[in-house]
């Protein structure tokens, strides 16, 4: 890169995804592996706002690519009911650099 006459610093370009698509991504993850991070992350995003038509396209896709069949969203349900059996072991799976006064009881 050339350094710029104008800004001290050099840019930085990357990619990110957009909140619906990390949304459909966590929520594709909750369902298959129940961590508290997906958890924590699933239920702080549902606070924000989002295109619900864009978050629902990009789980359609999410969902093909990991050849999800069925009824996902009663699945998910099941799962989560299941993962409050396990909510101990979920707890100490959360990120461990989220503060533990932010993690899930």
């Amino acid at each position: 890169m050339v350094k710029s006459l104008f800004i001290n610093s050099y840019p930085t370009m990357f990619r990110v995804y957009s909140l619906e698509d990390l949304l459909a991504k966590k929520i594709v993850a909750l369902y298959n592996r129940m961590e508290g991070k997906d958890i924590y992350d699933v239920f702080h995003t549902l606070d924000m706002k989002f295109e619900m038509e864009k978050f629902l396209k990009a789980l359609e896709l999410n969902t093909k690519f990991y050849l999800i069949e069925g009824d996902f969203w009663d699945e998910l349900i099941r799962n989560l009911s299941q993962a409050k059996k396990n909510a101990l072991q979920i707890g100490s799976s959360t990120n461990h650099f989220i503060s533990k006064s932010l993690r899930p009881n």
